[in-house]
């Protein structure tokens, strides 16, 4: 059926070729230049970059905004100041007032001032369950020196 020859050795079409690319370790060696690969590592870290500067540029695009929600919130965040200064606010009294400034924060385009009143909402959860708060008071003074625009 097979002609036995010695030392015949039945190749297909092709194979000598992927034999010749062959590494060492047994896998098809690279066919692509590495001048190509240079280029083309180039090309994705080029795009990586300018996909991640698109994103950082949407999350500082409302850094200097006060919008009507923002401005609202500095508002209720002067009251709770002053509410605070006279003694009169009880634990659950300064969380729901903080909850406020909070939920007015979050529907502002401000990304500083959202993150403030979360910082401040927390504090004010740490206190009325029984907490020390130690932050509150830098929380509040941080919030209304980016409310007054002082503060990047």
């Amino acid at each position: 059926m097979f002609p036995l020859w010695r030392g015949f050795t039945p190749r297909w079409p092709g194979s000598q070729e992927r034999q010749n690319r062959l590494s060492s370790t047994g896998r098809l060696a690279r066919s692509t230049p590495p001048g190509m690969r240079r280029l083309l590592s180039a090309m994705a870290v080029a795009a990586s970059l300018s996909v991640s500067a698109c994103s950082v540029g949407q999350a500082t695009s409302n850094v200097a905004t006060l919008d009507a929600p923002a401005l609202q919130a500095c508002r209720d965040l002067r009251d709770v100041i002053q509410a605070r200064a006279a003694g009169g606010l009880r634990p659950a009294d300064l969380r729901s007032r903080l909850s406020q400034v909070y939920n007015e924060a979050a529907a502002s385009v401000n990304p500083i001032i959202k993150a403030k009143a979360v910082a401040l909402f927390a504090d004010a959860t740490e206190i009325a369950s029984g907490g020390e708060g130690r932050s509150l008071t830098a929380d509040l003074a941080s919030m209304l020196q980016t409310c007054s625009g002082t503060s990047p």
